[in-house]
């Protein structure tokens, strides 16, 4: 229980940390060509035994093909923050689901826009708790934050991501149904 705790506290400081320097304008960003599917590849192997312990599938799709070729989502940006955002995006879809559920992310480009898409057949967000999803430390469900294990400040990381890579996340979600949240990068 101690230990848990302690990574529950470092994770809250480390988030603290990044917004801090966020916000103070101190975080440097790379300025790199990256492919998105590639981040997305690296990201999910990583999170693969999460989704296992969770009984959640997870499914990557390129440019709409699940066992195709890969997408060519390219954007300028910083591969360390973006696989930050990737992760994010996927520790709170596979949290937030259920036994038997899915997570498929989808990459894709057209129009100048490269996007990354993280859906869920998740618990889904109640409407009134839309507006405030990428405020520090909110939470849908203050009931069950600790157990599911999140300091409320994922989401305020990966929408400051998001803007430092001029971009835009939305979220649509429907309870009992599950969310999806689209990002949308200049390609």
């Amino acid at each position: 229980e101690i230990g848990e705790a302690a990574d529950r506290m470092r994770s809250v400081v480390e988030g603290l940390l990044t917004l801090a320097r966020a916000d103070a304008k101190s975080v440097p960003l790379k300025r790199e060509p990256v492919l998105l599917s590639s981040l997305v590849d690296d990201v999910a192997r990583l999170h693969r035994s999460l989704a296992e312990k969770a009984q959640v599938e997870l499914l990557v799709d390129w440019q709409g093909q699940l066992a195709g070729p890969r997408g060519g989502a390219r954007v300028t940006g910083d591969p360390e923050r973006l696989k930050e955002l990737i992760s994010n995006l996927l520790t709170n879809a596979i949290r937030y689901n259920r036994p038997g559920g899915k997570v498929i992310v989808r990459t894709s480009s057209s129009d100048g826009v490269a996007r990354l898409v993280v859906e869920d057949t998740g618990i889904g967000i109640p409407a009134e708790d839309l507006p405030h999803v990428f405020e520090r430390f909110y939470r849908v469900d203050k009931a069950r934050a600790r157990e599911a294990g999140g300091s409320g400040l994922g989401l305020a990381i990966a929408k400051w991501i998001v803007d430092a890579h001029q971009g835009t996340i939305e979220v649509t979600s429907e309870p009992g149904v599950g969310t999806r949240i689209a990002v949308g990068l200049p390609a």
